[in-house]
């Protein structure tokens, strides 16, 4: 442990800005919208790091069509993988496949994996660094916020009533942690619910109620599906949707954090 403590900062050292990107529950699009902030930032030619955390659901890494092993530097450092000239990017799950682990793992190992692997990484230099963290405020998630030091949260949530009181519960966590929060992403805003015959209604005045800035939404948008099967990323086959114009408007607000 005293060792992973000692490797940590030297790993985040060169990186000057860090978020967190967490949800309180599955299926909200959290690594989607993990992905596509990033490839929108990098676009703006900032160095761009992209690590995925989350050791179950969507793999960042198939999101961007990158597989195979990550190579090791003369430190034994893991090199992340190049999605472009901006953009770095791994996957403890990729980690965990390649390493034959596909067992379901307790969490304290769990914890213990999180912190080594972030600890042997060689990021280089990089501008922003966005965390795709586990959901909830598990012991998973804990172990990310020792283990990525200095970092802000962003909260992704859905047009959904029903878990604003474990989205409230999630948000002390990290109040209680003394994690700045940026605000909250509402995502897949205006999804059309086919059991309730509506359209989800926004979180915007919930997040002011819990006192965390409303950094923009993302709407739905039915050709995200492309996203995963073309050469090209969803802003740039539809730069003038609404989540393409919903990504950029939060890439302002976090640029505008940093400043």
């Amino acid at each position: 442990m005293a060792e992973q403590e000692r490797d940590t900062p030297f790993s985040l050292g060169s990186i000057k800005y860090k978020y967190l990107i967490t949800s309180n529950k599955r299926g909200v699009g959290k690594t989607s919208l993990a992905t596509n902030l990033a490839v929108a930032l990098s676009k703006r030619k900032k160095k761009v790091g992209l690590i995925d955390l989350d050791l179950h659901g969507t793999d960042n890494l198939n999101i961007l069509r990158l597989n195979g092993f990550y190579e090791i530097d003369e430190n034994k450092r893991v090199i992340p993988k190049l999605s472009s000239k901006y953009l770095k990017t791994i996957s403890i799950k990729a980690s965990k496949q390649n390493i034959g682990q596909d067992e379901v793992w307790t969490d304290d190992l769990s914890t213990r994996v999180i912190g080594q692997f972030v600890a042997d990484i060689d990021w280089g230099d990089l501008d922003y660094l966005f965390v795709d963290a586990p959901p909830g405020k598990g012991k998973a998630s804990l172990a990310v916020i020792q283990s990525i030091l200095g970092a802000k949260v962003i909260f992704v949530s859905t047009p959904e009533k029903e878990p604003l009181p474990q989205l409230a519960e999630l948000i002390k966590f990290y109040q209680t942690a003394q994690i700045p929060i940026v605000g909250l992403i509402e995502n897949m805003s205006g999804f059309w619910c086919e059991d309730c015959a509506r359209t989800g209604e926004s979180t915007f005045r919930e997040s002011n109620i819990m006192n965390v800035d409303y950094l923009g939404r993302i709407p739905f948008d039915p050709h995200m599906a492309d996203f995963t099967s073309s050469d090209q990323f969803f802003t740039e086959i539809y730069p003038n949707s609404e989540a393409t114009h919903g990504y950029e408007l939060v890439v302002d607000k976090i640029l505008e954090d940093s400043r």
